[in-house]
């Protein structure tokens, strides 16, 4: 009877390897949405044992509206000219080539 609770138990809970295997997302994804507490897990051994993650937590997870961020592209960039210039004195390898 003690050894159907265990693994009951066990399967309520997935490790990172197991959700990306079944959500088809990144194993990066995954990883940032628990340490930005967007998912919920549990260390049961300690601070570097193995992540687990409800399965209930992540059911919930993926049937909410996720926000995804804005892909670079769209992001506005400030592009600086290029600065012919340099600030101090001109390196000996180049001395020769410029003439100074």
């Amino acid at each position: 009877m003690l050894m159907q609770n265990a693994s009951t138990n066990q399967c309520q809970f997935l490790t990172v390897e197991q959700v990306i295997a079944c959500s088809g997302l990144s194993d990066s994804t995954i990883r940032r949405w628990i340490a930005g507490g967007v998912l919920p897990h549990a260390q049961p051994g300690g601070k570097r044992s193995r992540i687990l993650i409800a399965k209930s937590a992540l059911e919930r997870l993926l049937q909410t509206e996720v926000p995804v961020p804005a892909p670079v592209a769209q992001l506005p960039v400030e592009v600086k000219p290029p600065n012919p210039q340099r600030s101090g004195p001109t390196p000996k390898w180049l001395r020769s080539v410029v003439g100074n």
